[in-house]
């Protein structure tokens, strides 16, 4: 994973002012194109360290942001308890629940934007 790339897309996201990195991904792809897997890759990787990596792109150092995300590359990935499920149709745009956090849905607690997306879903035990 190239963490240089990585930060480019997190610069592109905010000086865009793009809503979402994989937007901020496309819109680096078009410039600098990398293999599909390897795109992949990155969502996956944005996906599963979100927070860690929001975190080091707060200072707006291209030097530590690629050390911390060169860092997390190196670790092995576990589970987490939140999952995003973005193809399955409880999960889909609803409008209805726009703002509101934790409601029970097919036995996950949804949590949803100001317009109805979700944002992420947490199963229930």
């Amino acid at each position: 994973m190239d963490a240089n790339y990585l930060f480019d897309v997190f610069e592109k996201t905010e000086t865009e002012g793009l809503n979402d990195l994989l937007l901020g991904l496309s819109a680096v792809n078009a410039e600098k194109p990398i293999p599909e897997i390897d795109q992949k890759e990155l969502a996956s990787f944005i996906g599963y360290y979100y927070e860690e990596l929001v975190e080091a792109f707060k200072a707006r150092d291209r030097e530590k942001f690629v050390e911390t995300a060169n860092k997390l590359n190196g670790q092995e990935r576990k589970p987490k308890s939140t999952v995003i499920l973005p193809n399955r149709s409880f999960m889909e745009f609803r409008p209805e629940n726009a703002g509101k956090k934790g409601v029970m849905v097919d036995g996950y607690a949804v949590d949803y934007d100001e317009r109805g997306y979700v944002q992420r879903a947490i199963r229930s035990k």
